[in-house]
């Protein structure tokens, strides 16, 4: 899911009918989401006319109310897919492009008794990542998890009580060639550009 609409997903609220849509049209063969790279209007049989490049703009409300229900129906299918996995084993491991979606990440750990881990390189390419693990782990071996895991998130959820950030949070700015060292000390940062922010 695109980091877009998970940045997005704040700005609307989730429509229970839209979510059901998007469960379900997640669960389709690939094949079907060939009308994605096809430039035809998308889910046409859910909005009149669907949705295609430059139809909508995120001041629309209609656009944010279907981008916040296509996260809503993302993070279920990830608390449910983590769910069954804790049934199969207390540790869980969550890599691939999906994996940076901190929102699915946080609310998965937060609806299921597991021990979730996030690896750092949980792009894509991170997928032989996981594979390697799970050959370590079916080999006997330990998986090794670290602290802090950024792509678990904050508890960014809404909740009653209050949000705890990490300590040691940096306000002023930083040049970039700072940065190395801040890593290197084992910060976690984030670089803001204009409109660009990088975790």
């Amino acid at each position: 899911l695109a980091g877009k609409v998970m940045g997005l997903y704040a700005y609307g609220k989730p429509d229970q009918k839209y979510v059901d849509y998007f469960v379900e049209w997640f669960h389709k063969p690939f094949d079907e989401y060939q009308t994605v790279f096809s430039g035809q209007p998308m889910f046409r049989d859910l909005i009149p006319g669907g949705v295609s490049p430059q139809k909508y703009s995120v001041k629309d409300q209609s656009f944010l109310t279907l981008i916040s229900s296509m996260q809503a129906a993302f993070c279920k299918i990830i608390c449910d897919a983590v769910g069954e996995l804790g049934k199969i084993s207390k540790n869980v491991i969550l890599t691939g492009g999906c994996a940076i979606n901190v929102i699915a990440n946080e609310q998965a750990r937060i609806d299921n008794d597991v021990n979730l881990f996030v690896p750092p390189n949980c792009s894509d390419c991170g997928l032989s990542l996981g594979g390697a693990a799970l050959l370590h782990m079916k080999m006997g071996g330990k998986l090794h998890v670290g602290e802090p895991n950024p792509f678990l998130g904050l508890e960014l959820l809404d909740r009653e009580d209050n949000v705890k950030l990490p300590q040691g949070i940096i306000k002023e700015k930083n040049s970039k060639f700072d940065l190395p060292n801040l890593l290197d000390e084992g910060k976690i940062i984030g670089v803001v550009h204009s409109i660009n922010v990088i975790g």
